[in-house]
């Protein structure tokens, strides 16, 4: 339990801003030397749900400043999903041998990341899981009862894959997401650990490091017309507190004087910069304002402005664009966040035409939809050229969470092939280029700051806006053609187990 727990620390340090996206590489190892020596089926889940509660923690952290006992108890359920990869490697290792059984525990890693942070399973009102529920509770209301469901996705961010946010391998979400990222990052401590077994270290590295450079080399968007020209995007980081918004809701005099807040330090920044293109107040920052008031010109920026809103009350947690003395509700957001926005309605996205500043499509998105790169297909296949995310992590404190949030939003960037920018409302904000370099960032405790992207007509589409998760299912079935085999045909394909040197 000790080397699982090692383990477990390891990744949980790889994952954090303060430590390195490399130890990831070798965290498994002491897990994985337990492991190969396991027999029994429950002490290799137990194994690999160790394993797995470093990166719900990581991925969650910031929930512990609003609710410790939600955030416990969700890590602690979430995580049992990760019992499936040590199951299906004992089982595996004990029918088929033990080098398949190592790359068994691999895709099957992935597979359950696949599954846990599926959009069409369970975000989104079109999804699966939502329809389900839908005839369930409407069986339920059929018979006289009232059924309320309240789990949904909380697994989007759960995946090993995230840790190599500041790593060149990060580059590998071009061609699948985050999946391939996962599967390179636990085949490096299988590697490692066969290496050390088999005496051949520099051959195996030598191809460890080569493989994904081949991968990372051909990762490039082609067919694209990009200006030297930028897009130069200012952020307003009011860092409005939960308190303030909840006095908002009920007070026109507490609304108002959020908005006043706003539109001053916009002007603060324009006086600034006065050649911002387009002025972002990120999520909720309006609030129920234009509730209370059509709208007061007085109050809004003479510049093209995006402010997280509330539309119809608290039906919709929504996006207005604010352009020429006008305004229109762009974007309702469509995955909510478990619990804390069960008050919300799944929303469909985009109400009209999509945002266009400077000739340039905007793709937007709310706070927890940066997490789900599948999300970001569905704005490129509209045309969008850059993508935009509003979000909200004041409530998350000092944690790891705004950093981990903010950097995320890299990886949709390399998968949709489109620069993105993450504005937060507390900070930290930041720019990423298409391929997930940091082109600009504003600190935490800045209440305002620029973002630039390039201005890019770009008609490109990686393979995974084109073809999705592709090996993350592909894993899926794999993993299941293995047990399959392993079930049914086991005297056929078995091989004597590898013994330690």
């Amino acid at each position: 339990m000790f080397f699982a727990l090692l383990s477990a620390a390891l990744l949980s340090i790889s994952g954090r801003p303060w430590g390195t996206p490399y130890i990831a590489l070798v965290a498994l190892i002491p897990a994985l030397i337990v492991l190969q020596k396991e027999e029994k089926l429950w002490r290799g889940g137990l194994f690999s749900y160790l394993i797995g509660l470093p990166i719900a923690v990581v991925g969650f952290e910031g929930i512990v400043v609003l609710d410790p006992k939600i955030f416990y108890i969700g890590v602690l359920i979430i995580s049992l999903w990760y019992f499936i990869p040590g199951i299906i490697f004992v089982y595996l290792k004990k029918h088929i041998g033990e080098l398949r059984s190592f790359i068994g525990f691999a895709l099957a890693w992935v597979a359950t990341e696949t599954i846990l942070g599926s959009v069409f399973l369970w975000s989104g009102s079109g999804s699966l899981f939502a329809q389900l529920k839908r005839v369930t509770q409407g069986l339920f209301k059929a018979m006289g009862f009232e059924l309320h469901i309240p789990i949904e996705s909380w697994a989007n961010p759960l995946a090993i894959g995230f840790s190599q946010v500041d790593s060149p391998l990060l580059l590998l979400a071009y061609w699948s997401g985050i999946s391939l990222v996962s599967l390179v990052v636990i085949l490096s401590n299988v590697t490692l650990l066969l290496a050390y077994r088999k005496k051949c270290l520099p051959l195996i590295l030598l191809v460890m490091f080569c493989a994904p450079l081949i991968f990372i080399s051909n990762g490039k968007l082609s067919n694209s017309k990009k200006e030297s020209d930028e897009l130069l995007v200012g952020v307003v980081q009011a860092d409005i507190g939960e308190r303030d918004l909840i006095s908002a809701s009920f007070s026109k005099a507490a609304q108002k004087d959020i908005v006043q807040n706003l539109s001053d330090l916009t002007t603060q920044m324009l006086s600034q910069y006065p050649n911002i293109d387009l002025v972002i107040w990120p999520e909720s920052s309006l609030g129920f304002f234009l509730s209370y008031f059509e709208h007061d010109k007085s109050l809004f920026p003479q510049k093209p402005l995006l402010a997280g809103t509330y539309r119809d009350w608290l039906s919709f947690n929504s996006i207005l664009f604010w352009n020429n003395d006008d305004y229109r509700y762009a974007y309702d957001k469509k995955m909510l966040v478990p619990i804390f926005e069960s008050h919300f309605e799944e929303g469909d996205g985009y109400l009209d035409r999509i945002v266009e500043v400077r000739n340039q499509k905007i793709g937007l998105g709310i706070c927890w939809e940066s997490l789900y790169p599948e999300a970001s297909r569905f704005s490129v296949d509209l045309g969008a050229d850059i993508l935009i995310y509003l979000s909200n992590d004041g409530f998350a404190g000092e944690s790891t969470t705004p950093w981990y949030h903010a950097r995320a939003s890299s990886i949709v960037a390399i998968a949709s092939g489109r620069s993105v920018i993450f504005a937060s409302q507390s900070g930290p904000s930041a720019a990423y280029s298409s391929n997930g370099q940091l082109l600009s960032s504003i600190h935490k405790d800045e209440p305002y700051g620029i973002l630039s992207v390039p201005l890019s007509k770009n008609s490109s589409k990686t393979p995974f806006v084109r073809f999705g998760n592709w090996f993350g299912w592909l894993s899926v079935w794999i993993v299941v053609l293995l047990v399959l085999l392993a079930s049914k045909f086991k005297n056929l394909i078995k091989e004597p187990l590898t013994k330690s040197e």
